[in-house]
């Protein structure tokens, strides 16, 4: 059962405010670290945006989702996706990271117009509640908040539904961003997130069938047809 009311999220929604103006704006990163202390039972993922994400822990990714968390209409409801990621966790030091995308939030929309333009905002943003659950009953939640950390600078410049991603081979090669773990190159360019975005009234879970794949390193992929089902 996911969380299906918004009451049920303490994760806060965040983004990264951009430093310099371009038309769109720029593919985003956040992350945050976080230690485990216990064996672990079992642990749960409760993960969207206003945009499109790629979710990582310690460097794996999350789902096989492709353009999550797919279209809705933002000014009723967002789209949520559950994962359980007890595989994907270690006794220690942990990291938890994301890549944000316009997507049909605050990217380009067609309206059969010569121009294409944004349709709900101007800002991709992230909210992710984690659920852990311990072998001696104890819990722990982890959510997106002001602990978290992000740059709007990375190796995609930038994402597009219509025009696809463009991204530096350079900086791919340089950074291996996608790791999300390698605290010595985040910790670098981080910057402090904010938490300026509203949640719409209206929530659905998802139970969408979805495309499989990995928008970040193909920039392919089609949204499937069959967007999500009201909880």
């Amino acid at each position: 059962m996911g969380l299906l009311k918004p009451e049920d999220f303490t994760a806060k929604w965040i983004g990264v405010i951009q430093s310099e103006v371009t038309e769109w704006p720029k593919p985003r990163y956040l992350r945050r670290e976080f230690t485990i202390d216990r064996a672990i039972r079992r642990a749960t993922v409760y993960a969207t945006a206003l945009g499109l994400y790629e979710l990582r822990l310690n460097g794996q990714r999350v789902g096989d989702h492709q353009l999550a968390p797919e279209w809705t209409d933002y000014y009723s409801r967002v789209q949520v996706q559950t994962y359980d990621v007890t595989p994907l966790l270690r006794r220690g030091a942990n990291a938890i990271g994301a890549a944000l995308g316009n997507g049909w939030y605050c990217g380009g929309w067609q309206y059969w117009e010569k121009n294409i333009r944004a349709m709900y905002g101007s800002e991709p943003s992230l909210l992710v509640q984690l659920e852990i659950e311990f072998a001696d009953g104890q819990r722990q939640t982890l959510v997106t908040d002001d602990s978290w950390r992000g740059m709007a600078d990375g190796p995609l410049r930038f994402t597009g539904i219509y025009e696809g991603v463009t991204g530096d081979a350079q900086f791919f090669m340089r950074t291996a961003v996608y790791n999300m773990d390698v605290s010595a190159f985040f910790n670098k360019w981080l910057v402090d997130v904010c938490q300026d975005a509203q949640m719409p009234d209206g929530h659905i879970a998802d139970r969408a069938p979805h495309c499989g794949g990995d928008w970040l390193a193909t920039g392919g992929g089609v949204a499937d047809d069959v967007m999500g089902a009201a909880v």
